[in-house]
């Protein structure tokens, strides 16, 4: 993956990669998980593999890659970890991906590929979403993340969600927004937003290890009749099926590239672009509570599975973010919050604990 060997460097209108000498060395876990990694302007690997124990962490800056990218190297790394000291007890040195992929294909940007400038510019203008509560409350120290985690039977989940008749991540993101709607001061009559990541490469093909995502924000508004968790859950369901269609996720892909390749934004100094991008993301933010990423299930060859016990991950967060996966039937649930308190995390234990 010569991708994940470049560094970030700053232009005067845009960052950009570089490919660099750098080698990436192993070392022993020392700072709290989601510590910075990219320091700007010093030249510096935008990846950390460190350990401790019997765990191996793999981080990385999310401008390098996304979610199934990181899960892709994490499971060359654990394979080519688990290969070595093994090989002699018979574990086969299995490629993880298609051999005929090349490093082009790694390093594709898929969102100009796909770009289609004329559906892009007839597009009608989008419903805007109304702004939604957001988390109050004492705020932990910058640079310092709440970590929790729990674990599931990933088959005990499954039919859970198969009994209200929707997938994990539905039946999960109806959970969060309970667990957050316990929190918040009845008057404020915002609705719950949940921002669900939604890896493009299900809708449009493609084998980069660099970003391509959109997301979806479904909304619930707790303060129009009697509520119950059902009502919840098949709000949600209605919400991505009306969303996540290749029509839809292709058009709000085109919205966003559009703007991206529009010639007077790029002809701005790189300095007033930053500020821009905050000042969107700061107006942007109005329509998400939280968010929840779900990378699915982590499968690995036959032989390995015997010596992993689980995989989990976390995303850095200047709000609250709900994160799960599973491996086997070990299914992870993992939140990183900037709050001080667990009150929310708590209540959504305690959700899945009432339905069984």
């Amino acid at each position: 993956y010569p991708l994940f060997q470049s560094v970030l460097r700053k232009g005067f209108f845009w960052f950009y990669f570089e490919k660099s000498d750098l080698r990436p060395l192993v070392k022993e876990e020392q700072k709290p998980p989601c510590s910075n990694i990219y320091i700007r302007d010093k030249k510096s690997l935008l990846f950390e593999v460190t350990y401790y124990k019997n765990r191996i962490s793999f981080e990385t800056f999310h401008a390098l890659t996304d979610g199934t990218g990181a899960v892709e190297f994490t499971r060359e790394l654990v394979k080519n970890y688990l290969y070595l000291p093994h090989q002699a007890d018979g574990l086969a040195n299995v490629p993880l991906r298609d051999e005929t992929t090349t490093n082009n294909d790694f390093e594709t940007d898929s969102f100009d590929k796909y770009y289609d400038k004329a559906e892009a510019h007839k597009n009608a203008p989008k419903e805007k979403l109304p702004k939604t509560y957001q988390l109050h409350g004492h705020m932990r120290e910058p640079g310092d993340m709440g970590l929790n985690q729990a674990v599931y039977s990933t088959s005990a989940m499954l039919a859970k969600a198969k009994e209200f008749n929707v997938s994990i991540t539905v039946l999960l993101t109806a959970a969060l927004m309970c667990a957050i709607d316990e929190e918040r001061n009845i008057r404020n009559k915002k609705p719950i937003g949940i921002m669900i990541p939604v890896n493009l490469r299900k809708y449009m093909k493609s084998d980069t290890m660099m970003n391509f995502f959109g997301w979806i924000s479904p909304q619930f508004d707790f303060h129009h009749g009697e509520n119950t968790f059902k009502d919840v859950v098949q709000s949600v369901r209605e919400s991505f099926a009306k969303n996540l269609t290749r029509e839809s996720v292709m058009d709000k892909m085109n919205t966003f590239v559009k703007i991206e390749k529009n010639p007077f934004l790029r002809g701005i100094p790189l300095e007033l672009k930053i500020l821009s991008m905050k000042l969107a993301a700061s107006v942007a933010s109005g329509e998400t509570t939280a968010v929840y990423s779900n990378v699915g299930a982590i499968r690995m060859p036959d032989g390995y599975e015997a010596y992993i016990d689980r995989f989990g991950f976390f995303v850095s967060t200047p709000k609250l973010q709900l994160c799960t996966c599973s491996f086997e039937d070990e299914f992870t649930v993992s939140f990183t919050s900037a709050l001080a308190n667990e009150n929310i995390e708590r209540n959504f234990y305690r959700i899945l604990k009432e339905i069984g």
